[in-house]
Parts: structure tokens; C-alpha cells; sequence
């Protein structure tokens, strides 16, 4: 029986929980969401041991109406050689009160909750305990758009590459607060490396006025076939709901994953 001492975490039926596994070197770790301030964490080294629970506090949303901790969660997480790399969206009640009202006329709803800002966070060894900078990879907060994380993973030279979903605005809004905006569905790319963003790619759009398509899913294939495919195997899923798609030539990937085809994991 494997048991954590979770100190001072608050643990209920709805608390979110993200786990990950190092099954080379026999490793875990556990996160688990606890009230409005921070996500407490243990890791299970190669003996077996879990670790006393310790605090990593959510990014300060400093530029909100009123400025607050920025909730993370469905989060990619991953453990590697004792690095812990994790990636998740913002999730709090919507933090403008404009568009707060006018969601509560539309829905009768008291609450509405944010999905639009992707932030990264990694801890060099996670045996001393120490996260570094939360880094803000992408945002949708001028359009009241959205966001859904779906992919991270980390390349033999330390390289982190994200993939995520985006849909640029909330439609519901636009008359009212930002009518020049146009609708587009996209899965975005971004590799960092030290904590910094290098470089950022659109994969694949689907924007308005174009075809009744849109991309959904962007996951990185598993298994042995996945060694051999390129960078926009990332890209896996269409499916009816928005216009026109564009999608990166397939030759050109090299380009984005450079290390695609030697890489393993």
C-alpha cells in the first residue's frame, strides 16, 4: 500500500488530480489541486518512498480586474531522469465582470469559468523541490476565447514541445464587445527550452468563412509507429465545425520537430 502524507492539503470528492511515471527509472508523481492558491505534490523515488506533500502556487493573474491566483488544471505532466515538466490551462470564474454579467443574462448562470490562458512550469530535480517560473505560452483573454491543452513532451536534448487546441472568440460575445473579431479554430505548437518559449507554430487552422471543418485533436501517437512519423502527426483529429482548413505540408515538418525522426521514448 502506497501511502503520502499530504500535510496541509485539502482533499475532497472534486479535487483534480494529475499523475506521471518515469517507468525507466521506477518513478511517480502525484499533484493534487487544493483550494484556490496552489496544487500540493509528492514523488515516489526508486525505493518506493513517497515524499511529504509540498506546495507549488498557481501563477498571480496581476492584470485582472481584481488580481488573483490563476487556477491550473487539466494539465500534461510529465517525469523524465527526475525533471518534472508541467503544462495546464487557466480555470477560474470569469475575472471580467462585464463579461460576467452578460453571461449571467444569457445563462441565468451566478458562474461562468475561464478556459483561455496556457501557462508551463518545470522543476529541474524534482529532488530538492524547487519549481522554477511560471511561463505564459499562449492566451485568448482580449476575445473571451478558449483553451484545452494536448500534448507536452520532452525530447532527448531537453527540448519541451506543447501542443494545444485554441478557438479564437466566444461568439455569444462578440456583438456586443468585440465585433470585428472572426471565428477560427486552430492546434498550435510552441518548443521551449530553459524555460523559454523559442519559438511558436500555427499547425493547422480552420477560420471563418471557409470549409465546415475544424481540428480537435492533437496528440502525439504512441507506439512503435509513432518513432517514424513527423512533426504533424501531432495532428490527428478533424471533425465538422468550422471552414476552411489549412494544413502544413507534410515535407515541411522537419522544420518545426527537427529531431522528429531520431527521436524515442
Amino acid at each position: 500500500m502506497h501511502t503520502i502524507d499530504w500535510g496541509r492539503a485539502e482533499l475532497t470528492e472534486h479535487s483534480y488530480r494529475s499523475f506521471a511515471a518515469d517507468g525507466r527509472n521506477g518513478e511517480m508523481i502525484l499533484f493534487v489541486n487544493s483550494g484556490n492558491w496552489g496544487v500540493y505534490w509528492s514523488f515516489m523515488d526508486r525505493a518506493g518512498i513517497w515524499s511529504m506533500a509540498q506546495e507549488l502556487r498557481w501563477p498571480w493573474g496581476a492584470t485582472y480586474e481584481t488580481p488573483q491566483p490563476v487556477r491550473i488544471c487539466y494539465p500534461n505532466v510529465m517525469l523524465k531522469d527526475g525533471a518534472v515538466y508541467f503544462c495546464g490551462v487557466s480555470d477560474i470564474k470569469e475575472p471580467k465582470q462585464a463579461w460576467r454579467d452578460f453571461k449571467r443574462e444569457l445563462t441565468g448562470k451566478e458562474w461562468d469559468y475561464d478556459f483561455r490562458r496556457l501557462f508551463y512550469i518545470r522543476a529541474p530535480n524534482i529532488r530538492d523541490g524547487l519549481f522554477g517560473s511560471w511561463v505564459e505560452v499562449a492566451s485568448r483573454e482580449d476575445t473571451c476565447g478558449w483553451i484545452s491543452p494536448g500534448d507536452l513532451w520532452v525530447d532527448d536534448e531537453a527540448r519541451v514541445h506543447l501542443v494545444w487546441q485554441e478557438r479564437a472568440i466566444d461568439e455569444r460575445l462578440r456583438p456586443k464587445f468585440f465585433p470585428a473579431a472572426r471565428q477560427s479554430y486552430s492546434i498550435r505548437y510552441a518548443r521551449l527550452r530553459n524555460d523559454e518559449v523559442q519559438f511558436r507554430r500555427t499547425l493547422v487552422i480552420a477560420e471563418e468563412g471557409g470549409r465546415n471543418q475544424a481540428p480537435r485533436s492533437c496528440r502525439r501517437p504512441r507506439g512503435s509507429r509513432s518513432r517514424r512519423t513527423s512533426g504533424c502527426s501531432w495532428c490527428t483529429t478533424w471533425v465538422a465545425g468550422l471552414r476552411r482548413a489549412r494544413r502544413f505540408p507534410r515535407t515541411g515538418c522537419s522544420r518545426f520537430f527537427p529531431t522528429a525522426r531520431r527521436q524515442r521514448r
